[in-house]
């Protein structure tokens, strides 16, 4: 996704990378030069699995 595409108040979804258990979805906070600042979202299942495993 390109920086410029981005709005403040977007929802985005990111994919699972190396450091990510699961794909997640995010509100646009605020837009950087280089980076975004996003409020994530996660489901009730990824925070059991995160901290009842």
């Amino acid at each position: 996704m390109d920086k410029e595409s981005l709005n403040i108040g977007d929802v985005v979804t990111g994919k699972v990378t190396e450091d990510m258990d699961a794909p997640f979805t995010g509100t646009v906070e605020k837009v950087y030069e280089n980076s975004a600042s996003l409020t994530l979202r996660i489901s009730i299942q990824l925070i059991k699995r995160m901290f009842l495993n």
